[in-house]
């Protein structure tokens, strides 16, 4: 057996196994012995792969006879969805390594007992990257990190609001309308912060309605609001969380930071405020179904923000500050159907509440039903 053949197998096998800590019984493996007794002197060929290991401190032999355990020691290095990715790729090597040693060994001639097929069975069925995944240069989890950091979505759904009469007074939550928004979240893991800190970058368009004070109406100036009128909100948003306390070490909830700034224009409204533009910032906290992985995103499940705002124009007033309480929950994990709440706080009652109901789905998902892209 030549086990140095062994190397440049290596080398198209290198992708991480989900194979940590796991057990061989080699009892009655005749050939799992002889390749443990081997690879464990191959030090010279595997630790020019990744010099800070070598194959002997990944294979540990508890009575060598009936147990095998591949389980590389920690990296002290564990990313923000908690998986401590140096140890899972050495671990994914030292089992790649012994399949390897195996198959070469049947290869050869030399019959391996039930022992040591099942034992090669299990050290291959673990795999996730395989040559047949590669294309391009790039592995298919390479292609799955890049697709995964920035996300685009749209909604589409209906929104029911404060309705106003001539005067400008309530006439309860009876105003109804179409909504719909478009937006690409970037997502990634930074160093300003602890060793799970986070950014996201937000930019998007919202379509729907917004009270506003219509000058066709009567006496439009002793209106706070007498109207609610069809609006285009583009807006930009900035989302920082340091981590530690501020998130969990899976990062399946993120409390952030956050920046905003945006142009809403409103159809209908009096004359000079048809164009409103806003800037302020406060907290949002995300909820993710499952942990994100470092330099992945996803979309979230809940999401509640709070904000001070500053806009041009509230109403006939000018120059106006806000609370602005927004809040999202996806009502089921797996069905793409959202509630959310939105209240905008501003002085001298100039208050509007709005609940929506909406369906959300990846941009990609909709580019493919119609035919523009096909995977």
């Amino acid at each position: 057996m030549n086990l140095l053949k062994i190397t440049p197998l290596l080398l198209c096998g290198l992708s991480p196994l989900v194979f940590a800590g796991q057990t061989l019984n080699s009892a009655g493996a005749t050939q799992t012995q002889t390749c443990y007794n081997s690879l464990s002197t191959l030090k010279p060929s595997i630790s020019a792969l990744d010099s800070t290991k070598t194959i002997d401190a990944c294979l540990n032999a508890k009575d060598p006879t009936k147990q095998i355990i591949i389980n590389c020691p920690s990296s002290n290095n564990v990313g923000i969805d908690g998986i401590d990715k140096v140890k899972l790729k050495n671990d994914g090597l030292a089992a790649n390594v012994f399949a390897n040693c195996l198959s070469e060994i049947a290869a050869s001639g030399v019959a391996l007992t039930s022992q040591d097929n099942a034992i090669l069975t299990q050290l291959t069925a673990s795999k996730i990257a395989t040559r047949s995944q590669i294309t391009k240069g790039k592995t298919a989890k390479e292609k799955n990190d890049t697709t995964k950091r920035w996300i685009s979505s749209f909604e589409l759904g209906y929104k029911q609001q404060n309705g106003y009469d001539d005067d400008g007074k309530r006439t309860g939550f009876d105003q109804g309308g179409v909504t719909g928004s478009l937006k690409l979240n970037g997502r990634w893991k930074n160093g300003w912060g602890w060793s799970d800190a986070v950014t996201n970058f937000e930019v998007g368009v919202a379509f729907g309605q917004n009270p506003t004070v219509n000058e066709e109406k009567p006496d439009p100036d002793a209106a706070g609001f007498n109207d609610v009128t069809d609006t285009i909100d583009g807006y930009m948003k900035y989302l920082y969380s340091p981590g530690h306390f501020m998130a969990t070490a899976s990062g399946d909830s993120v409390l952030s930071f956050a920046a905003l700034a945006g142009i809403r224009s409103l159809d209908e409204a009096t004359q000079g405020n048809e164009l409103a533009r806003y800037y302020g910032g406060g907290l949002e906290f995300n909820l993710y179904s499952t942990g994100v992985e470092e330099n992945s995103n996803a979309l979230p499940r809940a999401r509640v923000g709070g904000y001070f705002v500053r806009t041009t124009n509230h109403g006939a007033m000018t120059d106006v500050n806000l609370w602005v309480i927004q809040a999202q929950y996806q009502l089921v994990a797996d069905k793409p159907f959202l509630l959310g709440f939105k209240a905008n706080l501003g002085p001298d009652d100039l208050d509007d509440y709005s609940v929506t109901l909406s369906v959300r789905q990846d941009t990609a998902k909709l580019l493919s039903f119609f035919g523009f892209i096909t995977e």
